[in-house]
């Protein structure tokens, strides 16, 4: 007898069980994804699930099918209004400081995450944990992310590069070690001149940057603004004299956007270094 109720109340939760799986299966399969950020949108689309994007930001331009989804603003002025009309299921924001309008989602119950990326490990629990939300694995595709950042790791290299990394320039402004760009550097061969700064983002003057003494100088920003770097005095000096190796980035999404293709990054950087920046 008692048997037969352990068997009936097992057969009960298996189906409780089922159903639940089942419900969460379902409601992950017609998931509408809004992205508040570029990296984000860049991810949906490494998983193969960009068809559950319903807004991105005005900014989401990689790959070039982004563009032709829905916008909800642009990336530092997204429309409160517009996200709402879009009936996102879940809302995914990437950002050093939380928005003003994901924290009014927040409070209006909207099923938001903000992800907050330090480091290359960072990026990929973030990948995780989308693919988790979303019901599907990205153990497979993580792993070969993963193996090619250490195989970089494990070229030799004939020197370590000490570098600066530039990423605004009025005022100028470099990367500490709370910056996965700091991580970037690391496994390309270099070591960030500033990595002992427990920051993400500051700004730095001329003084300082002599101080660290760097052999190349790394600048991650666009056409416009690298050439102000470029033609800054101060450290034209510096770089004429001491020989200082520029490069100036192929192409500066892969080092400012938090998404997969960080590891292409990492990649050219340490060839890059190995040619002397050509």
């Amino acid at each position: 007898m008692i048997n037969m109720k352990n068997n009936r109340v097992i057969k009960i939760l298996f189906i409780v069980f089922f159903l639940l799986i089942s419900v969460s299966f379902a409601e992950a399969k017609n998931s509408r994804i809004v992205s508040m950020s570029p990296n984000i949108t860049e991810i949906m689309f490494f998983l193969g699930q960009q068809n559950h994007l319903v807004g991105v930001t005005a900014s989401d331009d990689y790959p070039c099918a982004a563009k032709n989804i829905d916008k909800i603003g642009d990336f530092f002025n997204p429309s409160l209004e517009k996200i709402i009309a879009m009936q996102p299921t879940y809302i995914f924001s990437c950002s050093s400081s939380r928005h003003p309008v994901s924290l009014q989602l927040e409070k209006m119950g909207y099923p938001i995450t903000d992800f907050r990326v330090d480091t290359l490990d960072d990026i990929f629990s973030m990948i995780k944990d989308i693919s988790q939300r979303l019901g599907i694995s990205s153990n497979n595709k993580i792993a070969v992310l993963k193996d090619r950042v250490n195989n970089v790791k494990k070229l030799p290299h004939t020197k370590t590069r000490k570098v600066l990394i530039l990423f605004w320039d009025d005022p100028l402004q470099t990367v500490g070690k709370r910056s996965f760009i700091n991580d970037i550097v690391k496994a390309a061969g270099g070591k960030n001149v500033f990595e002992n700064v427990d920051k993400d983002y500051f700004q730095v003057n001329a003084e300082e940057i002599f101080s660290r003494k760097p052999d190349t100088v790394l600048i991650v920003m666009m056409d416009g603004k690298r050439k102000k770097i470029v033609n800054n005095q101060a450290l034209q000096s510096y770089i004429t004299k001491n020989h200082v190796v520029v490069i100036n980035s192929l192409s500066t999404d892969l080092f400012l956007r938090a998404g997969p293709r960080v590891v292409d990054a990492v990649e050219q950087l340490s060839r890059r270094f190995e040619t002397n920046g050509k």
